[in-house]
This record gives C-alpha cells, sequence and structure tokens, in this order.
C-alpha cells in the first residue's frame, strides 16, 4: 500500500504522491472533502519542496485545491490559491497555454461566488482574446469560458445571454469532441436542464462532485 511505498521510496516520491492523489480522487468522489484537502494540502507542500514555490507544478496543485475549497463553499480560500497560482502561470507560462487559460477561467467562476462578477467577466475576455487564434486548444479553452460566462450572465439576471452563451460553448466543444465526451453531455444536460442528460454525462464519467449546484436539472 501507500505507507510501505512511502517508507520504501520517502515521502516526496513522484510514485508516493500519484498514489495519494489517486486516494484523494476516491475521496472526492464519495463526498470526503476533508480527507481529499488534506492529501491536496500534501501535494502543494511537497510540489514546493522539491520543485520550488513558483513552480508551474505548485499552480497546478493551488488550483486543485482551490476546486476542493469550492466544494467545500470556501470561496475566499479557493481565490487565494488561484491568485497565487495565476501569478506563477503568468510569469512561466505563455497566455495561450491550456493550464494558464484553466486557472484564470477557475478564478472568474469562484469570484461569481464572491460577486465580483465585473473581474470574473475582464478575466473571462482576457481568455478569449489570448485564444481568439490560437492553433491548440482553443475550441476546449472557450467552450469553458463560454459556459463560465452563462453562468455569470445568469447571475446578472440574463436568461437570455445565458443560454446563448451555452450554445456557444456546446457548439465549440462539439466541433472537436465525440458524441459521448461527457463534458459535453454535461453541457447539453445543463442547457436543458435535463435529469436524463446529466445522467449519460456521469455514466460517460462526468465526475459527480463537479456538477453545478446552482443549475436546476
Amino acid at each position: 500500500g501507500i505507507a510501505i511505498m512511502e517508507a520504501t521510496l520517502g515521502p516526496d516520491d513522484r510514485k508516493v504522491i500519484n498514489d495519494l492523489m489517486g486516494l484523494e480522487g476516491v475521496y472526492l468522489l464519495q463526498g470526503r472533502y476533508t480527507e481529499a484537502l488534506a492529501i491536496q494540502d500534501r501535494v502543494v507542500r511537497t510540489y514546493e519542496k522539491t520543485r520550488g514555490e513558483d513552480h508551474l507544478w505548485v499552480a497546478g496543485a493551488l488550483r486543485h485545491r482551490a476546486s476542493i475549497f469550492r466544494l467545500m463553499e470556501k470561496y475566499d480560500e479557493a481565490e487565494r490559491d488561484l491568485r497565487r497560482a495565476l501569478k506563477i502561470a503568468e510569469t512561466d507560462a505563455e497566455p495561450t497555454a491550456m493550464g494558464r487559460a484553466n486557472i484564470a477561467c477557475d478564478l472568474a467562476l469562484t469570484l461569481q461566488y464572491l460577486g465580483g462578477l465585473e473581474e470574473s467577466e475582464q478575466l473571462l475576455d482576457q481568455v478569449e482574446a489570448d485564444f481568439h487564434g490560437a492553433e491548440k486548444n482553443r475550441e476546449v479553452v472557450l467552450s469553458q469560458a463560454w459556459f463560465y460566462r452563462s453562468r455569470l450572465a445568469r447571475r446578472q439576471g440574463d436568461e437570455s445571454a445565458a443560454q446563448r452563451h451555452l450554445d456557444q460553448a456546446i457548439a465549440l466543444r462539439s466541433s472537436v469532441r465525440p458524441e459521448n465526451d461527457s463534458q459535453l453531455l454535461y453541457l447539453q444536460a445543463a442547457r436543458e436542464q435535463s435529469r436524463d442528460l446529466l445522467q449519460t454525462a456521469l455514466d460517460n464519467g462526468f465526475p459527480p462532485h463537479m456538477v453545478d449546484r446552482e443549475i436546476d436539472f
């Protein structure tokens, strides 16, 4: 098990961390967020120790920890991690790097929970500007950005715009992903507010803990 591997290879070995992250995934599926957070805390500390505090691996680990904080409705903590992650990414990654865009989109989402709608929109505008002519990952990144823009429009009380943005997200993702893509199915379920489509998305691998609690399926 992990304990034996850790005793043999050391607590910071990549194989040990990978196995811990696998266990963290199980905890997330079970809704055991406190245990998952404890593992991700360790991942962050390990990467800071072995890679340096400003390494892109640290940024990725911070982004993942922020997602757990959001699940726990600890939005201030999520914002803190994402701002630090984005600062690292803006220094060490190109504007069209998918990891950098994902961090920016996640910060935009988190700010929506905190009422920071104007900054959320600015972040999404920047992602869209960066990826407008990108050669790689354009459709996938912009699909996510348009989905978050749909949520933003709904928070602003513009249901018509929310539906248009969601349609755009679906069109972009469907252009590069198969019909049974779990994220595409989830977007379609959100548009139709369909519990049956949501179940299909889950059956095809969409993580249940990532279902948006603000969408009325």
